[in-house]
């Protein structure tokens, strides 16, 4: 998801933004490799919040750079959170603390998470800022649900849906919904309720990725009632969003759909689409100069390079 970053430098700060954008359109690799310039950049400018933030983004994202060893990313992701958390305490940084205790208490036992996400909220609170508050409403209820407290999850998430509608930021209410939709157990058309208005909301902010995820998780959802016709239509808005933005998760889409072809006895449709998806290859391609303008500091020309390449990609 696309962070607003605090008050950096213009050239740190559109380093991040371009990594982020990087992830909404599938390639954490880029990610990865804007993240890395922008520490680096911070640490040579004596910048040491900002190199932080830029270590809190590679935390967030080491999970998607590296998803098939999910115990080195957690590792990986526990240090970096732990070293930005060092240099934000040393500055008395609250939303800096309040998002690393967040990012650590994801990859931590429970008790320990526990304990990290009410120092995180008050840490949060004591900004009276909503977009450090809401997040950590956010991961109290995703701990919930991950204990199988569906019910104080769904409390703690209205709760932070509350306060995102105050605010009026819609990247806000979104973070909020796509947790609600996610962990509310009640009657199904009340979910749906949710997610279609996290989906416009997406559709408004050109959020296409994520659009694109939410209606995969729409269409899983859509099994508890087997209906076919939702679940196809869901999976192929999702497709053609993933085959916009080049991405491998056309492939689940795909390998869903033939499922789906399987059980309505569709064998040569279910056959013709796992062909489809074992065709996709993972995209990997870097923009010409990018490693070049970034070796020889210039850093403008880097960006320059990014912004045109994600343009071709649009």
């Amino acid at each position: 998801m696309c962070r607003d970053e605090p008050d950096l430098p213009a050239e740190s700060k559109a380093l991040l933004e371009a990594g982020w954008s990087a992830r909404e359109r599938c390639r954490p690799d880029m990610s990865h490799f804007l993240f890395v310039h922008a520490a680096d950049l911070c640490r040579r400018e004596g910048d040491p919040c900002g190199e932080a933030h830029a270590l809190l983004a590679l935390a967030d994202n080491a999970l998607h750079f590296c998803p098939d060893d999910v115990a080195d990313a957690f590792a990986h992701r526990e240090t970096l959170a732990t070293k930005a958390l060092q240099i934000f305490r040393r500055f008395d940084d609250g939303e800096g603390i309040s998002r690393a205790l967040r990012i650590k208490s994801s990859v931590t036992q429970s008790g320990t998470a526990q304990r990290l996400l009410a120092e995180s909220l008050a840490a949060a609170e004591a900004t009276g800022k909503p977009d450090s508050i809401v997040p950590c409403h956010v991961a109290v209820a995703n701990r919930m649900a991950l204990e199988g407290d569906y019910e104080s999850a769904t409390s703690c998430c209205r709760k932070a849906l509350s306060l995102a509608r105050d605010s009026g930021d819609p990247k806000l209410i979104a973070i909020a919904l796509e947790t609600l939709a996610s962990v509310f157990q009640g009657d199904l058309s009340q979910r749906r309720e949710f997610f279609d208005e996290l989906h416009e909301i997406y559709r408004q902010l050109d959020r296409r990725a994520s659009l694109a995820r939410s209606l995969v998780t729409c269409a899983v959802l859509a099994c508890e009632d087997s209906d076919y016709q939702c679940r196809t239509a869901y999976l192929q808005e999702a497709l053609q969003l993933f085959q916009e933005l080049d991405s491998i998760l056309q492939t689940t889409c795909l390998d869903l759909l033939a499922g789906i072809a399987r059980d309505q006895g569709q064998v040569e449709r279910a056959r013709a689409l796992e062909r489809q998806s074992h065709l996709i290859q993972e995209p990997t391609d870097v923009p010409e100069g990018l490693a070049e303008a970034f070796a020889t500091g210039d850093n403008d020309g880097a960006l320059e390079i990014v912004r045109r390449w994600f343009s071709k990609k649009s």
